[in-house]
C-alpha cells in the first residue's frame, strides 16, 4: 500500500490555518499571573489575578471579596493595559489533614459505674454496647502522690 493515500498529519492540517494553530498553542500556554500592587492589602490578600485571553481575570476566595473587585476591575484593567476584566470566585481549598480541636468527654467513675450498671440490665444488645463504650470514657482517679 502507497503512504499517498493517507491523510496529512495533525501538524501540517494545523500549520495550513495559521488563525487554528494561534489559537491552539494560546490555549496551551498556562494564564499568566499578576500582581496588583494599586489593589488594598486586605483585598489583595484574597485575590489571584491572571490574563485569560487579553481580559484580566480576578480570582476572589468569597462573594464579598468578589463583590469589592467588581468596583476596582475596571481601574485593575485599564492598569494592566487589558481590554476588560471578569471576576469568580473559587474559595481557597481547606486543608485535609487538621487536628482536631474536638476533646473525648470526660466522666467521673462513679458515673461510668452507673452507665455500666444501666448496660447489665438493658435488653437491647446495640444500646447496652453504646453504654458500655460511654462507661469506658471515664477518668480514672489522678493519684495526689504523683
Amino acid at each position: 500500500m502507497s503512504n499517498a493515500t493517507l491523510p496529512p498529519s495533525l501538524d501540517s492540517l494545523l500549520g495550513a490555518n495559521s488563525a487554528l494553530s494561534q489559537r491552539l498553542r494560546a490555549a496551551g500556554t498556562p494564564p499568566k499571573a499578576l500582581s496588583l500592587p494599586s489593589l488594598p492589602p486586605a483585598l489583595a490578600a484574597k485575590t489571584r489575578a491572571e490574563v485569560v485571553e487579553g481580559e484580566l481575570l480576578l480570582i476572589a476566595e468569597t462573594s464579598a471579596v468578589a463583590q469589592m473587585l467588581r468596583f476596582h476591575g475596571p481601574r485593575l484593567a485599564r492598569e494592566a493595559g487589558l481590554s476588560g476584566f471578569s471576576v469568580r470566585v473559587q474559595a481557597a481549598p481547606e486543608p485535609l489533614a487538621r487536628p482536631s480541636s474536638l476533646r473525648p468527654p470526660e466522666l467521673d467513675p462513679a458515673s461510668a459505674g452507673v452507665i455500666r450498671q444501666a448496660a447489665q440490665l438493658c435488653d437491647h444488645a446495640p444500646l447496652a454496647a453504646a453504654l458500655d463504650r460511654l462507661a469506658a470514657l471515664a477518668t480514672t482517679p489522678s493519684d495526689p502522690n504523683d
